[in-house]
Parts: structure tokens; sequence; C-alpha cells
């Protein structure tokens, strides 16, 4: 089955099935079975962990690990951009941190500095 995805500002519409967050979407990529999508998080709020695995029959598979958990002493930001293959999610943040991203579960594996 061929799916139509589409973004509607803050809604995410997989064949007719709406998938509504609090925030716009500011990217969408395939992987496998799952849509991978992340939310533009605005500069006057707090809200981190803006990465989302939603199945195709428009359930939350798993919300990306919470940065303050795996990095409690550092100054953590949403991510700005995402790259996706088979084998693992990256995600980067303003400062130029990647964090490698399991894409079964959504824990973060690893982090670095991409320069």
């Amino acid at each position: 089955m061929n799916e139509q995805i589409k973004i509607n500002k803050n809604i995410l519409i997989i064949n007719n099935i709406d998938v509504r967050f609090d925030y716009n979407i500011r990217d969408v990529k395939l992987l496998g079975d799952l849509i991978i999508v992340l939310l533009s998080i605005p500069f006057d709020k707090t809200e981190l962990d803006n990465l989302y695995a939603i199945s195709k029959q428009g359930k939350v598979v798993w919300r990306v690990q919470g940065l303050n958990t795996v990095f409690p002493n550092q100054n953590n930001l949403p991510y700005e951009q995402m790259n996706v293959n088979e084998n693992v999610i990256t995600a980067t943040d303003f400062y130029a941190r990647r964090y490698f991203i399991n894409p079964l579960n959504g824990n973060i594996e690893k982090s670095d500095i991409v320069k």
C-alpha cells in the first residue's frame, strides 16, 4: 500500500488519518514502517525532545528519549535537523551537537559535535 503523507502546519496526514502535534512540523522522513517527525519549536518555548516515530496507522510508536535524563548537566536544546537511515537516526541541535537515536525505541545511544 502506498501511503499518502501530507503536512499541514502541525498536522501529519497519513491517508485520511490526522495526527496532531502541539507545534508545527519541520521535517518528515520515512524509515521502513515508521514516519519520523521533527517538530519546529519556537524560540520562546522550553520544549525539548521534539522527535517522534509515528506508525502508518497514525499511532505514536515512540518519542525520543529525554535529553535532560541522558545529559542532565548540559544546556539542552530542541533538535533542529535530522537524518535517517536504516540503522540510526541522527538529530542535531543549534550548538551542532549530534545525537544518535535508535530507530526501534527512540533511545539516545551516543552524541558528538559536528564540525
